[in-house]
């Protein structure tokens, strides 16, 4: 009987939330390693949303109907492949670090310059190759940042990284 009250008392005391806070452990250049990634993320989300808001202009614009326009959007997620496969094999070969750098200059020239297009086709190119670089973003910045914070917050930091498309 003395057996099962100790296995009580073990089983409740490991349910207990921690008493400190779990982030205070964390390095600079752990976090250094988040915040690259997640402002990354959030302005490849930013410049994605800011898209649909001015698809209607872009369709006036350029004279193309609204199958085209939403396609600008397809055709940028489609070529996160690209980028998320390219980069992540680059930084698997020579580390994180200068493929997510690559990858956040090159979305960034590309979100540049689509704000110049003379025409539907070039803002199509221009769109394509702005997608490489958001899933180069991706690809190289989450496993940068996971492989750099402790294990027991690895889920905490892929939720909130994935938060950053949000905002």
């Amino acid at each position: 009987m003395v057996d099962d009250k100790r296995l009580v008392a073990v089983t409740t005391t490991n349910h207990q939330p921690p008493t400190t806070n779990r982030f205070r452990e964390l390095t600079r250049d752990q976090w250094r390693a988040f915040a690259a990634t997640f402002l990354g993320w959030m302005f490849d989300g930013f410049d994605f949303t800011v898209l649909t808001f001015i698809l209607i202009d872009i369709q006036k614009t350029f004279a193309v109907d609204a199958v085209l326009a939403g396609a600008l959007g397809t055709v940028t997620l489609v070529m996160r492949l690209v980028g998320g496969v390219v980069a992540g094999t680059m930084a698997d070969r020579w580390g994180r670090k200068p493929p997510l750098m690559l990858s956040i200059l090159w979305l960034s020239i590309f979100a540049f310059l689509s704000g110049f297009s003379t025409s539907y086709p070039m803002l199509f190119a221009l769109r394509a190759l702005f997608g490489i670089g958001m899933g180069g973003v991706w690809a190289a910045g989450m496993p940068l940042t996971l492989e750099h914070w402790p294990a027991h917050l690895r889920g905490t930091a892929s939720g909130l990284l994935q938060g950053g498309f949000a905002w």
